[in-house]
């Protein structure tokens, strides 16, 4: 997709002026499976919209935990753990808004946590990148900021941002003392970022149900929380 790349491209221009929330990241091994999988938008709309936690599993009981998060999937776990008004469903047609995120992404928009590209797109059905989501979380930072030790981050657009959630002891990096501010954000990494964020505590109570997360995955607890959050 062009966009794609224009994505890449523009995004320190677009998330400059990206506001934000709290802080949250936690990561874990890059994995092969991280692939961009096609968008069933009745169970997306079913996953985000769940009478439970503020994100759910799929039908067939997985979480999928190195799925791809997308930005349109991004606004809605924002809005939803924001509480915010999800009264105004109008497809923005110039940023070509027309879905079941119609709502969440004119939410976090008037909100001021996420905006669209320069282009006038918001790439609902894009991954969010990690340098975008860490602009998105720094936002909600306050306090001291201090240069990251990732080599692949010098001259990078999301700098700033990856040393304030680093200094606050959002993220870790990767064991080859990387970033990768251009990689995409799985969910996994997401509501680990998120439960942290939102200061979500960790469950006291209940197992996973989701048959592809054991005890022994890196983000158990937080699928936990999250899944579990009230």
């Amino acid at each position: 997709m062009k966009n794609r790349l224009l994505t890449k491209v523009l995004a320190f221009a677009l998330l400059l002026s990206t506001l934000s929330m709290t802080p949250v990241f936690a990561e874990a091994s890059p994995s092969k499976d991280k692939t961009k999988e096609p968008i069933d938008t009745a169970v997306v709309e079913r996953i985000i919209s769940c009478g439970g936690g503020y994100i759910d599993g799929y039908p067939d009981g997985t979480f999928r935990p190195e799925k791809l998060l997308t930005r349109a999937e991004a606004a809605a776990l924002i809005a939803k753990l924001q509480h915010l008004p999800l009264t105004d469903k109008r497809a923005d047609t110039s940023s070509y808004v027309d879905g079941w995120y119609n709502a969440y992404i004119n939410a976090v928009v008037k909100s001021g946590y996420m905006k669209g590209y320069p282009n006038g797109a918001f790439e609902p059905n894009e991954p969010i990148m990690r340098g975008e989501f860490a602009k998105v979380l720094s936002g909600f930072l306050s306090g001291k900021a201090a240069p990251s030790p990732f080599k692949d981050m010098e001259g990078s657009w999301a700098k700033e941002a990856v040393d304030m959630v680093y200094a606050q002891g959002i993220i870790k990096g990767y064991e080859d003392n990387t970033f990768r501010p251009t990689c995409d954000v799985t969910r996994a990494e997401a509501v680990a970022m998120l439960n942290r964020t939102f200061k979500i505590k960790k469950a006291t109570d209940g197992k996973i149900s989701f048959s592809d997360v054991s005890e022994g995955h890196w983000a158990y607890d937080d699928i936990l929380s999250a899944a579990g959050y009230r």
